[in-house]
């Protein structure tokens, strides 16, 4: 039987760590003999660091204890180096996967030699499923982006097809999956090498994945594995420091951030300063919106004013 591992990154959200490790010790026990998660600990705020009796009440968990505030890459790369597991997942810890998700998942590696990176097919806790991107960054898909960006308010719809989505008619190979759990051969993870350790909290995942592919290994999401993502759907807590889990603005100036040095891995200099003003101009209609509106709230053109301005930064 081989061994499984998962990783998640608590970043001030102890109860749902607490509430995902009950949930796949209950998939897991009595299914497969041998599993292990893997924690990294980088929460700003004390009162949602995980407690210290964690690991005594679940002993298949370790807990890496890091500094406040360290960056998303560099913890999944101290988990990554510290795992065991013949498959490891990198989780979000607010998840739930169906009963069959992970027996679905390896069955997919066994019939697919060349299979790297796999994710389920994603869903709402509303049913609705989540609509997924399958081709990495390029400048001709921002170009369209940025097309659209100015006709929504027009035309309320996009007019050009710029990134192509997942039709769930059938399994599918991607250029990347999300984030929400990346399930990887450790042959993989070893040919890849280690996530851009700069990145704060997004684009690990598409990190990886280009990685991987380079090396000759694809990318999937599995139509029959199901799992469901809570995301904004439940607040993990009351921390200020998560504000941009509920109001998708309030990430602007973080998604920035990363997304630059993220792109700054893969393209030159000349492209990347083509992305920072396709991406720059994505942002405006946005801004204006929000300028215009008399109600709108300060703290949101602030955040858009701070995104725009994280993209001309240099990278970390």
């Amino acid at each position: 039987m081989s061994l499984l591992s998962f990783l998640t990154v608590n970043y001030n959200m102890a109860g749902v760590i607490e509430q995902c490790v009950s949930h796949f010790e209950s998939l897991c026990l009595g299914r497969y003999s041998d599993f292990e998660f893997l924690i990294a600990d980088n929460s700003t705020d004390p009162a949602y660091r995980i407690p210290t009796n964690f690991e005594s009440r679940h002993p298949r968990a370790r807990i890496f204890s890091l500094a406040p505030g360290a960056p998303l890459g560099g913890a999944l790369n101290i988990l990554l180096e510290a795992a065991n597991g013949d498959f490891v997942s990198m989780m979000h810890p607010d998840i739930e996967l169906a009963p069959d998700t992970i027996d679905r998942l390896l069955r997919f590696f066994d019939r697919n030699p060349q299979a790297g990176i796999l994710s389920p097919n994603w869903y709402w806790p509303s049913g609705e499923t989540h609509d997924l991107s399958i081709d990495a960054c390029s400048l001709s898909r921002e170009f369209f982006a940025t097309i659209n960006a100015f006709s929504r308010p027009i035309f309320h719809r996009n007019i050009c097809s710029g990134y192509r989505h997942w039709d769930r008619t059938d399994d599918t190979t991607a250029d990347f999956v999300y984030s929400m759990m990346v399930m990887a051969r450790k042959e993989t993870l070893r040919d890849a090498g280690p996530i851009h350790s700069g990145l704060r909290a997004y684009y690990a995942n598409a990190d990886l994945c280009d990685r991987a592919r380079r090396k000759g290994w694809t990318c999937h999401y599995v139509l029959s594995a199901r799992a469901v993502h809570f995301e904004r759907w439940t607040a993990a807590n009351q921390c200020l420091e998560m504000e941009y889990k509920r109001n998708d603005i309030f990430g602007i100036p973080l998604m920035r951030t990363d997304r630059i040095g993220y792109l700054s891995c893969k393209h030159s200099r000349v492209e990347l300063t083509l992305f920072r003003i396709l991406i720059t101009l994505q942002d405006i209609p946005l801004l204006l919106s929000l300028v215009r509106n008399a109600s709108a709230n300060k703290a949101h053109i602030r955040a858009v004013k701070s995104g725009i301005a994280a993209l001309w930064r240099r990278p970390a």
